[in-house]
C-alpha cells in the first residue's frame, strides 16, 4: 500500500492537542484563568512557632487566580536547629517586618534557606493592603 499523494495528506485534518500549557497570547493555567502577581514583599522578619523565633530575611510574592489568593516565597536564615528534624512542621508563621504574621507551610528546608507557601485570610489581608 502506498502513501496518499502529497496534496491529500496535507488536506487530512490533524488532531489537536487539548489542555496543557500554551505560551504566547493564550492563557496558561487551569480553566484559562491567569495567575496575577498582586505584590512582592521583601524584608527582615522571623520564622515563628510556639516555642521559638528564628530571624530570617524573606521574599514573599502574593498571587491571585480568580477569587483565590495565595503566597509563596523564600527565607534565608540559620535554620540548622530545625533542618535536621524529620517533621519540621509545627505550625510555622512568618512574622513580617511590620509585625503582621501569616501561617506558612515549609515546602523545602535546609540549614540556611527555606521555601514556603501560604493561603488564607491573612494572605487576603496582605493582598488588599
Amino acid at each position: 500500500m502506498s502513501a496518499p499523494p502529497r496534496s491529500e495528506a496535507a488536506a487530512t485534518p490533524q488532531p489537536k492537542a487539548r489542555g496543557g500549557a500554551s505560551w504566547g497570547s493564550r492563557s496558561f493555567g487551569r480553566d484559562n484563568v491567569k495567575l496575577k502577581l498582586l505584590a512582592s514583599l521583601r524584608g527582615e522578619g522571623a520564622l515563628v512557632s510556639t516555642d521559638r523565633a528564628i530571624p530570617a530575611s524573606y521574599e514573599l510574592d502574593l498571587y491571585a487566580r480568580a477569587a483565590t489568593r495565595t503566597a509563596s516565597g523564600h527565607l534565608e536564615g540559620d535554620f540548622s536547629s530545625i533542618a535536621e528534624v524529620e517533621d519540621p512542621a509545627p505550625a510555622w508563621r512568618l512574622r513580617l517586618s511590620d509585625g503582621a504574621e501569616i501561617e506558612i507551610d515549609l515546602t523545602d528546608l535546609d540549614g540556611e534557606a527555606a521555601e514556603f507557601e501560604s493561603r488564607g485570610a491573612v494572605v487576603l489581608d496582605l493582598a488588599a493592603g
